[in-house]
């Protein structure tokens, strides 16, 4: 039972996934989407309060955090874009102030970083498993590798066992 997109053959329960995918993307860029605006919390949401509590700004409750919403919102009243706001926070408060770090400079190593570390120990985990499956194990022993005095002990305890019964 397959469906033809494309003229290419694509299993019904695969096409329903990437049908679900496409659509769940969607409704996420659809609801993240803010039209462009500004306000007060969509940048609140990226910077920490200064105050020392190390709170994300919009949920902080401390005065600092009152008056820098304020400041916030008249730098909004100015026509301001939110990358003006942050970069006039960070000159006033230094780049601690923001909750992620910034996507250039030294910043940029904490997003490359784990990429790296993924790469790096996915392939050194590829390379040991493929180096473990082409080892092959020792050969078990046969009669055939038996020497002359092997073959001699072997009869005298046949004998033995042979005698006991």
């Amino acid at each position: 039972m397959t469906d033809e997109i494309d003229s290419i053959p694509v299993p019904m329960s695969r096409r329903k996934f990437l049908q679900s995918l496409t659509l769940f993307s969607a409704v996420s860029v659809f609801l993240s989407a803010e039209g462009g605006k500004t306000g007060v919390k969509s940048v609140a949401t990226q910077m920490f309060c200064p105050c020392g509590c190390r709170q994300i700004l919009a949920e902080c409750v401390c005065e600092t955090a009152v008056k820098l919403r304020e400041d916030i919102q008249k730098m909004i009243d100015q026509k301001m874009s939110r990358e003006e706001i942050l970069q006039e926070m960070v000159r006033q408060y230094g780049p601690t102030v923001l909750a992620a770090p910034q996507k250039k400079g030294f910043g940029l190593v904490a997003y490359i970083l784990p990429l790296a570390a993924f790469l790096l120990s996915g392939s050194a985990l590829f390379y040991f498993l493929r180096f473990r499956s082409s080892v092959s194990p020792a050969p078990a022993p046969s009669e055939l590798s038996l020497t002359e005095a092997d073959n001699n002990l072997r009869k005298e305890i046949e004998k033995e066992v042979l005698k006991e019964l």
